[in-house]
């Protein structure tokens, strides 16, 4: 190039570029942001979102026990709270009963069968269905006693509730208590006579008891398998009279007489008062 022959203005833009480049150079932060931007920029990773989990199998549902519905029903079966319920066909009972009541017969047809439990509720299966023990004498396997006969039939209530609930119970059925001739019907347990066998074999009663209730099926059960139908703790059945409110069988630990028409009736509790539920076709 002829530098002579150049236009002044090229070589005043030639000076002020070299004049540039110097100032970058000298200055070691310049240097950096110069380099920084002429290096190739990395790349920027580009995240997919990630993939949605698959959905969770479904837990399959656990169904509770269910009774078949065949017929006949089967002849025993224990329930939720491990009580052996027993099945009673259906028969005729001679009803003899030591205190009358006008509407009284002396011969009751049971015409459908029912379940009735082999034992007096304990106050274990008591603490398990209404969280409390209102019992004198304390013990799990002891009955449970100075229960009203609301107290009884409100614990039938909540049973039948709970296993219908659950599926457990027989379709139709539900909890009661049973009636004088239900409980009449299985204490004879087809014998005519009074007890069916010793008293002191088969009850705890004044003779025996010490003062005090014992724990259930300590003592020989009847032909049926039924314990305690005598002594231990009256049990409650379903009537109730004007005159002397609920109806109570058995006798108990108190008593010094035990026979299957004993009879007792009250409106309170006491401590040889308690119950074992029926089984019966719901109404």
């Amino acid at each position: 190039m002829n530098w002579k022959k150049a236009p002044f203005e090229l070589i005043v833009v030639i000076i002020g570029v070299l004049i540039g480049v110097h100032l970058v150079w000298s200055s070691p932060k310049n240097r950096k942001v110069l380099f920084g931007w002429l290096k190739p920029q990395p790349q920027l990773e580009v995240k997919s979102a990630p993939a949605k989990p698959p959905e969770p199998e479904a837990m399959p549902t656990v169904q509770p026990q269910q009774f078949k519905p065949f017929r006949p029903l089967p002849a025993t079966f224990t329930n939720s709270l491990g009580m052996k319920m027993i099945w009673v066909k259906p028969g005729t009972v001679n009803i003899k009963h030591k205190i009358r009541m006008p509407e009284d017969k002396d011969i009751i047809e049971i015409d459908t069968g029912y379940y009735l439990a082999r034992t007096e509720v304990t106050q274990e299966q008591w603490e398990k269905t209404m969280f409390n023990n209102p019992s004198h004498f304390k013990g799990k396997s002891l009955p449970v006693e100075t229960v009203s006969w609301h107290d009884a039939v409100d614990f039938c209530q909540r049973l039948t509730a709970f296993e219908r609930e659950m599926g457990t119970l027989p379709k139709g059925y539900a909890y009661s208590l049973p009636t004088e001739a239900q409980c009449e019907y299985a204490c004879r347990a087809g014998n005519s006579g009074n007890l069916g066998g010793q008293v002191d074999a088969m009850a705890w009663y004044d003779g025996n008891a010490g003062k005090r209730t014992h724990p259930v099926a300590t003592k020989q059960s009847n032909a049926w398998g039924f314990y305690d139908m005598y002594g231990n703790t009256w049990e409650w059945c379903l009537e109730r009279y004007v005159d002397f409110g609920g109806a109570l069988r058995g006798s108990s630990w108190r008593t010094d007489f035990c026979g299957p028409g004993i009879r007792n009736a009250g409106d309170q509790s006491s401590s040889d008062w308690g119950f074992r539920p029926a089984l019966v076709l719901a109404k």
